[in-house]
């Protein structure tokens, strides 16, 4: 395997990514990719000129979003998901992104997330019906006893 880590991706692999999105039957997430690939906010996995996996993602202050993670059919339960999360984790880390978050899509993913430190996001008005997560990446201070 020759996996290639593309954190500024051309062209040419957003529309390879375009035409998985459309043979996956998943055409509403072809704008959160067009709009990170426009902020340079994409990372994209390729093996030998195959699609494995991308992310799309969005910094923000104090609230850092994932949009998207997929991992091509072919690939998925190998480790790929996670290498690629970690990827972006880091990325948004040297943008200096404090907190993460996450809607859970499809919900049967939540336990992946919470393998990689992501938690749930209490539910409130704007929750209701799905399923958001944060992770932290800064050090944070502990409740201690007075």
């Amino acid at each position: 395997m020759n996996l290639e880590i593309i954190y500024t991706p051309t062209q040419k692999q957003l529309k390879t990514i375009n035409e998985y999105i459309i043979s996956e039957h998943t055409t509403g997430n072809s704008s959160s990719v067009l709009s990170s690939f426009e902020r340079n906010e994409l990372i994209v996995l390729i093996n030998e000129n195959e699609l494995v996996g991308y992310s799309a993602y969005s910094v923000g202050y104090p609230v850092s979003r994932i949009d998207l993670v997929n991992i091509n059919e072919k690939y998925r339960n190998k480790g790929f998901g996670k290498k690629l999360v970690n990827l972006t984790l880091n990325e948004i880390e040297k943008k200096k992104g404090e907190v993460v978050e996450l809607i859970c899509s499809p919900v049967s993913t939540e336990p992946f997330w919470k393998k990689i430190g992501f938690k749930n996001l209490p539910k409130m008005r704007a929750t209701i019906g799905k399923t958001v997560m944060f992770k932290t990446l800064i050090e944070t201070l502990q409740q201690t006893d007075v």
